[in-house]
């Protein structure tokens, strides 16, 4: 399973740093400027293999705040903190850049 979710995240990143034109995101309120397209998308792949990883760590029908600190393993806090620091991250950039936009857009 965990060799299928490398063998996706791989195809996802190389399809995320394909050269292309870029545009300008523009999701209504929210939007950012075209040169940080590269860097969001890159951001949200660990952020959603950190979700998937810690959905399948979990017991099964429990979520993670219904898991109990001594039941939960190494492995499972340490890709919470990772998947919390790149969700962060992810979110930082997507504020700054709609900072950015609007700085533009004066």
């Amino acid at each position: 399973m965990t060799h299928r979710l490398i063998h996706a995240g791989l195809i996802a990143l190389g399809a995320a740093v394909i050269p292309a034109q870029a545009f300008a995101a523009n999701f209504g309120f929210v939007r950012w400027p075209d040169y940080l397209d590269a860097y969001i998308f890159l951001l949200m792949i660990p952020v959603a293999i950190g979700f998937i990883w810690l959905k399948m760590t979990l017991p099964k029908g429990m979520s993670l705040l219904q898991v109990p600190k001594e039941q939960r393993t190494k492995s499972m806090t340490f890709v919470g903190y990772l998947t919390m620091a790149a969700l962060i991250s992810l979110m930082a950039l997507i504020f700054i850049g709609m900072g950015l936009q609007r700085f533009a857009e004066l």
